[in-house]
């Protein structure tokens, strides 16, 4: 093979244009993906939002069983909330929001019905019965406490003018 006189000039020219190439290759090799995915992420930002229509919404666990239901009942619109088990553990629905422990007892009621004027937010005991109640309404707020048999009852109220009143009575055995 015959000697080729090396310019070291030359070598150093060549390899700064290959350094330069380089460069140029590694930023437009990370600003191609960047633009493409900000070109992506603006299109889909700019996408209408979905409406899905639907009588009744449920959705399920991995087992099949409805965990979560949005339906409309008797023409009113119901949220409902289960166990694990199916068995409903949160109701709401207008005017009413309900809690049941897992034996299907609503334990915790809160009400707001127009068609009464009045509010109620009620405790239950473990066979369903308001144990306490505290109801406000056109007459003013009352407290019912009730036994745990069901035979005494115990109600302090203020009625419009600012009269506190307490009354108890009897009920169930004569």
């Amino acid at each position: 093979m015959a000697d080729v006189p090396i310019d070291l000039r030359d070598l150093v020219g060549r390899l700064e244009k290959v350094e330069r190439q380089n460069r140029f290759l590694k930023i437009w090799g990370l600003l191609i993906p960047l633009l493409l995915l900000t070109g992506e992420v603006s299109l889909t930002a700019s996408l209408p939002a979905k409406v899905i229509t639907a009588e009744k919404i449920c959705l399920t666990d991995k087992n099949g069983i409805t965990r979560l239901k949005m339906e409309l009942e008797n023409g009113n619109p119901q949220l409902t909330l289960t166990y694990e088990n199916g068995d409903p553990c949160l109701l709401m629905g207008p005017g009413e929001l309900c809690f049941y422990d897992q034996g299907k007892k609503a334990r915790i009621n809160i009400l707001a019905r127009n068609t009464l004027n009045f509010t109620s937010f009620a405790l239950t005991d473990q066979e369903g019965k308001n144990c306490v109640t505290l109801s406000a309404g056109p007459e003013g707020p009352y407290l019912s406490i009730d036994d745990n048999e069901g035979n005494k009852e115990v109600v302090l109220s203020i009625d419009p003018i600012g009269t506190f009143n307490m009354i108890e009575m009897g009920r169930g055995k004569p």
